[in-house]
């Protein structure tokens, strides 16, 4: 190179498992209320404790941006745990956590994921109602009968560029109030992201 630098490369590697996307919502209300500063700590302590609870189930952290968190997890039942661990109702109820996530291969690096899966999870996080953990098929097919059990069907997704159409399960904390219940899937050719209509 001409400045003389050498380009640093990026460590990665492919790998198998759960990617785990974690949503914070609900946070206007807590700025209205308590103001940006107290907002953004009370933000940035969620956060950290989700940080916490994926080292402690086992799982990767590997970034945060804005109001979620990326994770890698080996253990399709781990990362369902976790899951449904962050998305307990706070006793003070303003910041609520919703997440998705799927299963596959992935290529890993130090703060980062890339692959089909983690598209899937953003898409289904960002379905989610709060308090609630979308999980897509693939990940279904990993998990214990104990773990399956937890959770219940909610419909289909078809990735676009795809005519493969796979089921969506759901785990609400507390009750089912909220749950989604079903939302229809629209193929059309383009790059492998999904796009869906949700119905409830």
């Amino acid at each position: 190179m001409a400045s003389g630098l050498r380009r640093r490369r990026v460590w990665q590697m492919r790998v198998v498992g759960a990617a785990l996307i974690a949503d914070v919502s609900n946070s206007t209300p807590l700025f209205e209320r308590k103001g940006e500063e107290a907002a953004l700590r009370a933000i940035s302590q969620c956060l950290e404790e989700m940080r916490d609870q994926i080292s402690d189930a086992g799982g990767v952290y590997l970034h945060s941006r804005g109001d979620d968190v990326l994770a890698f997890f080996e253990d399709a039942d781990a990362a369902l745990q976790m899951a449904k661990q962050a998305t307990k109702r706070t006793s003070e109820g303003a910041l609520k956590v919703h997440a998705g996530i799927s299963w596959g291969g992935m290529l890993l690096q130090p703060d980062n994921l890339h692959g089909t899966p983690v598209n899937i999870a953003a898409r289904l996080a960002s379905l989610a109602k709060s308090y609630e953990v979308l999980v897509y098929e693939t990940l279904h097919e990993e998990l214990s009968e104990a773990m399956r059990e937890t959770l219940r069907k909610v419909d289909t997704l078809s990735l676009k560029g795809s005519s493969d159409r796979l089921t969506v399960y759901s785990h609400l904390a507390d009750d089912a109030s909220g749950e989604t219940f079903n939302f229809a899937a629209r193929r059309t050719t383009s790059d492998g992201s999904l796009r869906v209509t949700l119905q409830h």
